[in-house]
């Protein structure tokens, strides 16, 4: 099984991780029968620290299924007085829909003791929620169906709050289900789905935020044209000096300015130190830092300073000069970043880039036979981020045919190429 997983920093496309599963039958000759692709959840909706009474055993999960949505979430039943007002949900995007979903009516929820035991006694089974999935033998007293059984319901939550879990599946000889079409994989084949976690502050977000996902899914995962859009920054690890620390940060969009602050990591609020950089940074080296003491750092992003105001921060770290090991690995951002909107495209597309160092930078054109087709620009450049429109021709003017091109970037002994279609 391979897992790859994708995430964003952008304002709209923060609140969802995305995990696209691909499963391979490695066997020449025999078939997997019955696949059951299911994930098991226990999202504690938790209180803010504080010794109230608030926390995950007041929580409850619930399912709400239809065409773009299928998807279970757990949300904490009062709100603890708006401490905690997030929905997190759940949904697997699969080839086919055979589904079902469960929560567990007991507190505790399913015991994972030894799951790969046969000894059962005293439970029915050595672990429920494997079990449950793929039919042999649930204990149906600790749980009940999260998914609406009616065909005109599509909206059910489970009733009393608890300390709850749920486990979302899809195809496998599911008990209650009314069976459906069993799932196999045939010898040498391979099968990929996503499973999808995203937030939400409502029923109605999560079911806008489903079908949102379903078409960001299906256009490939391309975001497109970046720009307006608010980008909260992404610190990479930090490069240590003797007396310096040296931050690397990612944005896909420019702010007006970024801000980079630091403070005595046990100081209050109000010692923050900032230091304003412009919008096209990406980079900065704080120095005359003593290296017996701990400290605080963070990247801030401000778009549209003044009433309309978006002020948007990296998350804290905390550092200390002679304690690299003990905080982070000292591993630098990629040197180079690429990719293009639209794509598919015709006549053009956007190529945006981002060079972590400057110097000379190369940015080409081939096409599928690795023919060199137009160079968009070969010179010195700043650290930062670049965008070049290709509209589609060679370097003599000529329009190029439909098919497959690249768009490579080198800088030094570094590469990265996006695969492009153009259709017309």
């Amino acid at each position: 099984m391979h897992r790859e997983s994708y995430a964003w920093n952008l304002l709209g496309y923060d609140r969802l991780v995305i995990f696209k599963n691909t499963i391979y039958n490695t066997s020449t000759v025999d078939t997997l029968f019955d696949l059951a692709l299911a994930e098991y959840v226990d999202s504690d909706v938790m209180e803010d620290g504080s010794d109230q009474p608030w926390g995950a055993a007041d929580d409850v999960s619930g399912y709400y299924k239809g065409p773009g949505y299928e998807f279970a979430y757990t949300r904490d039943a009062d709100g603890d007085d708006g401490v905690a007002p997030g929905w997190l949900a759940h949904k697997i995007i699969a080839p086919a829909d055979n589904r079902c979903a469960w929560f567990w009516k007991a507190g505790d929820g399913p015991n994972d003791h030894n799951p790969l035991s046969f000894n059962y006694a005293p439970r029915l089974t050595a672990n429920e929620k494997y079990h449950l999935a793929t039919g042999r033998n649930p204990n149906f007293n600790n749980f009940e169906p999260l998914r609406p059984e009616e065909p005109d319901v599509h909206h059910y939550e489970q009733p009393d709050p608890k300390d709850t879990r749920f486990l979302n599946a899809v195809y496998g000889n599911q008990s209650g289900t009314g069976s459906g079409q069993p799932l196999h994989l045939a010898p040498g084949a391979s099968l990929s789905y996503y499973s999808v976690y995203f937030m939400g502050s409502s029923l109605e977000d999560l079911k806008q935020q489903s079908l949102a996902i379903e078409s960001f899914i299906e256009g490939g995962l391309q975001i497109g044209d970046t720009a307006g859009l608010a980008c909260i920054p992404y610190l990479f690890p930090l490069r240590y000096g003797l007396d310096s620390f040296t931050l690397f940060w990612h944005s896909y969009t420019d702010p007006d300015h970024f801000e980079v602050k630091y403070k005595v990591y046990d100081d209050s609020a109000s010692t923050w130190t900032s230091i304003s950089l412009p919008g096209s940074t990406r980079s900065y080296t704080l120095g005359g830092l003593d290296p017996d003491i701990w400290y605080q750092i963070k990247v801030a992003s401000i778009y549209n300073p003044g009433p309309d105001e978006v002020y948007l921060e990296s998350e804290t770290r905390l550092v200390n000069l002679n304690n690299p090991a003990a905080v982070e690995d000292e591993t630098l951002p990629p040197p180079l970043t690429l990719k293009s909107w639209p794509n598919p495209f015709n006549p053009e597309t956007s190529i945006a880039f981002e060079l972590r160092d400057a110097g000379r930078a190369k940015l080409a054109i081939y096409n599928a036979k690795g023919q060199k087709v137009r160079v968009l620009l070969d010179q010195e450049l700043p650290s930062g981020r670049q965008v070049r429109v290709w509209d589609g021709r060679d370097d003599w003017g000529r329009p190029c045919a439909s098919g497959v091109y690249f768009a490579r970037l080198s800088q030094g002994d570094h590469t990265q190429t996006r695969k492009m279609l153009l259709l017309k």
